[in-house]
C-alpha cells in the first residue's frame, strides 16, 4: 500500500506540471505572448545598444 501511495505523490505533481506547460503550450498558439515577446526583446535591444 505505502508503495501505491508513493507512486501516487510522484506522480500527481509530475501530471499536474504536464497539464500545466499543456495550457501555456495552447496560449502561446493562440499568440497570447507575442506582444510580450516583442516588448522583452525590444528592451533587451535597446540595453544593448546603451552599453556597447
Amino acid at each position: 500500500m505505502e508503495t501505491v501511495s508513493l507512486a501516487l505523490r510522484e506522480h500527481l505533481p509530475h501530471a499536474k506540471r504536464i497539464e500545466a506547460l499543456q495550457k501555456l503550450a495552447a496560449r502561446a498558439r493562440r499568440g497570447e505572448f507575442d506582444e510580450a515577446s516583442a516588448a522583452r526583446q525590444a528592451a533587451r535591444t535597446a540595453w544593448k545598444e546603451a552599453f556597447a
